[in-house]
């Protein structure tokens, strides 16, 4: 597994704290082509094929937490 790099994984948590794509894009401010090709390589990297699987991996991994949690809901 290659290392996820900082955006990637703020992408993820937020991904994964339940956060909708219209909402991931507007909180980081990048468009949505940005925001899929994040995506595309998160998926690489992960060598996962789902949305669905990228949040099981950040919850088993330990990515998302009581503070992650809280982003979602600010």
């Amino acid at each position: 597994m290659k290392t996820l790099t900082g955006r990637e994984e703020e992408i993820l948590r937020l991904l994964a704290s339940g956060l909708k794509t219209s909402s991931i894009k507007e909180r980081l401010s990048i468009s949505e082509k940005t925001l899929k090709k994040h995506m595309e390589h998160i998926y690489h990297k992960l060598d996962i094929h789902s949305r669905y699987q990228a949040v099981a991996w950040a919850w088993k991994n330990g990515l998302v937490g009581k503070s992650s949690d809280s982003e979602a809901n600010r």
